[in-house]
Formats: C-alpha cells, sequence, structure tokens
C-alpha cells in the first residue's frame, strides 16, 4: 500500500485488542500483530475490541458479558489498559475507541 500512495499518505488499521470469543482473538495475538504493523511502516493503530455476534460492550446487555473482565465493564475506556501495555511495545501512535462517556474520563486517557 504504501508503494501506491507514496511516504507523504498516512496508514492507519482499525485492530480489535479482543474479540471476547472462547478461543478466539485475544490481547496476546493483538500484541503480536501490532508489533508486526510497526515493523512494517504503520503510521497509527485504533484500538476497539469485541465483535458483531457479541457486541456486548456497546450494547450494554449484562446477561451476555461471557469472557469479559469486571474491570473492562466497569471502566470507561474499556481498551486503555491494553494500550498502555502496547505502548511499552511499540512507537506508533495509539488511538483508544469504546466506552468513553464524560469529558473527565477522555482526559483521563489523554
Amino acid at each position: 500500500m504504501r508503494n501506491a500512495t507514496g511516504p507523504g499518505f498516512n496508514i492507519g488499521i482499525k485492530m480489535n485488542s479482543a474479540d471476547f470469543q472462547r478461543g478466539g482473538f485475544d490481547e496476546g495475538d493483538a500484541m503480536v500483530v501490532a508489533k508486526a504493523l510497526a515493523a512494517e511502516g504503520i503510521d497509527l493503530i485504533e484500538i476497539s475490541g469485541g465483535s458483531y455476534e457479541t457486541p456486548t460492550l456497546v450494547t450494554g446487555n449484562k446477561g451476555d458479558y461471557d469472557g469479559v473482565k469486571d474491570s473492562t465493564r466497569q471502566r470507561e475506556a474499556y481498551f486503555l489498559e491494553f494500550a498502555e501495555q502496547l505502548r511499552n511495545e511499540v512507537s506508533v501512535p495509539l488511538l483508544v475507541t469504546g466506552g468513553f462517556r464524560t469529558a473527565a474520563g477522555m482526559a483521563e486517557a489523554v
């Protein structure tokens, strides 16, 4: 893609930190993928999570939290903890989505 766009075009990717499926994509997998993307020269990684099959974090369906840690459900920024871990592994700018509800929560994440 970089060859087609040139060095002045930013390339980013939105990726799951985990899909919350038993036996599915987890934070360890995401760490490996993010490191590989950084090594390839990606300009930005947006961190998200979940799947269309289990949109629990978005819908708030409390009866469907299989595999989701209590700490994840209770905090405002669902994927901030993973982003902090990833920050120690890659120098690529990170963007975090999911669960921001207040200006204070957003400011704290920054």
